[in-house]
This record gives structure tokens, sequence and C-alpha cells, in this order.
């Protein structure tokens, strides 16, 4: 079911920050090589440190939108992200995000914005769902270094870091459905927890 995103010349992020926000919006993303031979993001596949860190099921869950790769923007980020790697062994994760928003049109911020305050500052110039899909897409990154590398580079998690006390805001969190909000916490603080046990390149 994967794969059949993937063969598309243009990849379309449908509904990006999943059916349990209280609205959703669309997104282009980037183009990708129809040569590449993608793998799904499973445990059988990954380095042995991603599968010691990433100890839970919603880590891997191609649904689970908290988890690194079951938001639409988090799960295409794999693939377009594992393609890119293949084609640029020496490009940074940086260098991936600004392409990558760049070519799907999202538009920028500050990602040093982590406070409740400044996070509802944010809300008013950038729409929500702009923000959380960025934020899928930063988290989705260095979880898809960890898996094909088992390290991630000291920027990138740093950034991962941000986008998810970012996610964490009563202003982004309390968007989601109620009765969903609870397991968005727990799952966000597990990926902080992940996230202080990645070794750095």
């Amino acid at each position: 079911m994967k794969q059949l995103l993937i063969i598309v010349t243009s990849l379309i992020i449908f509904n990006s920050c999943g059916n349990n926000l209280k609205s959703t919006e669309n997104k282009n993303t980037t183009t990708v090589n129809d040569d590449y031979e993608y793998i799904d993001p499973e445990p059988e596949f990954a380095h042995e440190t991603a599968k010691e860190i990433m100890n839970e099921d919603f880590f891997w869950s191609p649904i689970e939108e908290t988890g690194p790769f079951g938001s639409d923007a988090g799960s295409d980020c794999f693939y377009i992200y594992s393609e890119w790697l293949n084609s640029n062994p020496t490009g940074t994760g940086m260098d991936f995000l600004k392409e990558h928003l760049e070519e799907s049109q999202f538009p920028t911020f500050d990602f040093e914005t982590t406070q409740n305050k400044d996070v509802e500052k944010l809300l008013d110039e950038t729409p929500i769902y702009d923000v959380i899909s960025i934020d899928n897409i930063i988290i989705s990154i260095v979880f898809t270094q960890l898996f094909h590398n088992g390290k991630v580079e000291k920027e990138s998690l740093e950034l991962a870091e941000k986008a998810v006390k970012r996610q964490l805001s009563t202003h982004i969190v309390d968007e989601y459905r109620e009765d969903y909000i609870d397991t968005r916490r727990t799952q966000l603080n597990k990926i902080l927890t992940a996230l202080n046990k990645i070794p750095t390149k």
C-alpha cells in the first residue's frame, strides 16, 4: 500500500495532520526517483540501534499519526528522504529539509519556537496544519536517519526536540480530538525520551 504512494511522479500529503485533528489540509510533496528501490519503515530492515530505541509499536505504525512514520507527512518523508540519502550520501538532514519544504511550498517559520506564548503568536501567522506537517517532517527526518544509520546529526536532533516541544504546546495539542489528546501527549513525550537516547554523528 505504501509503495503505491511512491511510484507516482508527485506525491500528495492527504490529511497530513491525520483524522484525529479537528480539521485537515492538503500539501504537495517532493518528487521522487522511480528507479530507487524502496523499503518500508519496518523493524526487520532497521539498524539495530533504531530497534533498541524505537521500542514501542507506535514508532513503526503506518497509521498512528503521532508516530514518526504514521502521519502522511511523516510517511512520505521517510520514503522521499531515504531516496534522497541514497543520492546525496554527504548531504545533511537540514539540506534535505530546506529542499523538501521549498519544493512542497510550505511556509517558513522560526523553528526555535517552543514556548506556549510564542507558539500562540506563530499560529496567528502560520496555519496550524502547516506547523504540524512541518514538525512531522522534522521528526521523520531524524527517525529516518536513525533507521538507516543508527546515528543522527546533532543539528537535526536538536531541531526535532524543538518540534516535539512545539507540538506539546496546548495551542496545538488541544486542537486534536478530545479523546486523542492524552494519547498524543503520551506518545510525544515518548518520542522526546527516544530522541534523548539517539547517538549523534
